[in-house]
């Protein structure tokens, strides 16, 4: 609390009077410079009879004060005139220790919405530029002292899951499923799901490969909200293995699975319901015979709209 005192000067050459404002505690300075140097113009008056009188348990404050009425004016009423003086004089150390204390619960909530927002930057420029962890994690060590609220390393950053359900496909490579439920509500917390009751979902199924020197290829299975705010695509499932999957009935059995559900029941989130619409399925050619379970393109009968055998001259034609 800060209690506000006025003090009054007159300008005799211009006539006219100004009001200046200070705080409490500078008010409270100046009165302890003024009973100091009261004090030791007592001690240092040789003609006084009584040497005791110059004392602080024999002073009177409020003569002191008094005497400055002419400059000071109090808007407070001082219910204790007994503490008065305790009050007043006191040692400056004391104020700034106060004011600390008051800013400290302050200053550390700035501190933690500074690193919270600092931490969220990290994420967005490590996500974006495909830092590696162990770069991430030497630079959170150079952060951490001057932040101690970031994590130590990457993973915790990053919210990296510590496992996940590895499932094996009959025929070679393992398979991850994340779910279409989870990426929904990724877009819900997001706010991307607005005045929205139906969300048409596209999907997306190809391989990459992941190494020059190796055969080993990823075949991630995506999701878009197409209706959504965001058409981002999230990562529903991630086969692994050193050829695309030979068994497509055990690769799919978890999104079929998963989409059956979804599309019977819809998606409950927040007590806000969605319903699930398919919108379609994007895939190149390879992608699509694989999925469908028919002759690739270069086979004889590789067309998938009709019974039609191909003829090989150099290469297949219909």
């Amino acid at each position: 609390m800060v209690v506000v005192f006025r003090i009054s000067m007159m300008d005799d050459s211009a006539g006219t009077s100004k009001v200046k404002t200070v705080s409490y505690w500078t008010q409270r300075r100046k009165i302890r410079a003024a009973v100091d140097e009261f004090l030791n113009d007592g001690e240092n008056h040789v003609g006084l009879e009584n040497t005791n009188a110059c004392e602080p348990e024999q002073f009177n404050i409020n003569n002191v004060v008094e005497a400055h009425a002419h400059e000071v004016v109090e808007e407070i009423n001082i219910e204790d005139d007994d503490n008065l003086f305790e009050s007043l004089v006191f040692d400056e150390a004391s104020d700034s220790e106060c004011d600390m204390d008051d800013d400290e619960p302050h200053t550390a909530s700035q501190h933690g919405d500074t690193d919270d927002c600092l931490a969220d930057k990290l994420v967005d420029w490590v996500t974006e530029f495909n830092i590696p962890q162990t770069a991430v994690t030497a630079l959170l060590c150079v952060l951490q002292p001057f932040h101690s609220s970031l994590p130590s390393d990457a993973r915790t950053l990053l919210h990296t899951p510590r496992s996940f359900n590895i499932k094996q496909i009959c025929g070679g490579g393992e398979y991850v499923h994340f779910g279409v439920r989870c990426g929904i509500e990724e877009l819900y917390n997001g706010g991307y799901l607005k005045h929205i009751d139906t969300l048409a979902l596209q999907f997306s199924i190809d391989g990459v490969a992941l190494y020059k020197s190796s055969n080993t290829s990823l075949w991630p299975i995506l999701c878009s909200a197409k209706n959504s705010c965001n058409t981002e695509p999230f990562v529903v499932g991630v086969f692994c293995g050193h050829s695309k999957p030979q068994n497509i009935a055990d690769f799919l059995a978890d999104f079929v699975s998963e989409m059956k559900t979804l599309l019977n029941d819809g998606v409950e989130l927040a007590e806000t319901r969605f319903e699930l619409t398919l919108h379609s399925f994007v895939c190149d050619t390879p992608a699509r015979a694989m999925i469908k379970n028919v002759k690739g393109p270069t086979g004889y009968f590789g067309c998938d709209k009709c019974q039609l055998q191909g003829e090989w001259n150099g290469k297949m034609t219909f």
